[in-house]
């Protein structure tokens, strides 16, 4: 039967489907995404592959990944016409997965390697949380804003950030992000 909501949020999520690569006896690699090579070659140099059924290696990491995100997406595309049309002349050098979204008034945001990630591999890090206002305090109308970020303590690299708040959030995360 019918159930009556205000909202309905669905997260589904997404799985590329990799048939036609398989059938056409492509390699596929560790994360189960289309195995291609730093020129988006696949394991035939005669096809190249781009976009959410591709793997490559995370620049923070080092280990194979998939990623769904449309501007990683629209890098690779133009990355892999050039190769075709100029013969192998520019690497893709893989993607930390930067997205922002509009929850109805509040901005979320992320980039890099979530702690839970680095963790998993074996990536020593610290994280640091704070809650402040998205302006000076004196000022009227400054909203709460969570900022964390997990940095390498040996090299002070900053390896993820997250940002959620009402006002701002966006250009600081444009801030904290490495350039992709």
């Amino acid at each position: 039967g019918a159930i009556e909501a205000d909202i309905v949020i669905l997260s589904i999520g997404v799985k590329p489907d990799t048939k036609l690569a398989l059938a056409a006896g492509l390699k596929t690699g560790d994360a189960g995404g289309i195995y291609v090579n730093e020129w988006l070659q696949t394991s035939d140099p005669d096809i190249y592959a781009v976009g959410d059924a591709i793997e490559f290696k995370n620049p923070i990491t080092g280990k194979s990944m998939m990623t769904y995100l449309a501007g990683p997406a629209n890098k690779q595309g133009r990355i892999c016409a050039n190769n075709i049309v100029l013969g192998n002349v520019q690497q893709y050098v893989g993607s930390i997965n930067t997205a922002i979204v509009k929850v109805f008034d509040m901005t979320v945001g992320a980039s890099g390697t979530a702690s839970k990630h680095l963790h998993a591999a074996g990536i020593e890090h610290i994280v640091s949380t704070t809650h402040n206002g998205a302006h000076a305090s004196y000022y009227p109308g400054a909203e709460q804003m969570t900022i964390q970020i997990a940095f390498s303590p040996a090299t002070g690299q900053l390896l993820s950030a997250q940002v959620a708040g009402y006002e701002g959030a966006d250009k600081r995360l444009d801030i904290l992000r490495s350039e992709e």
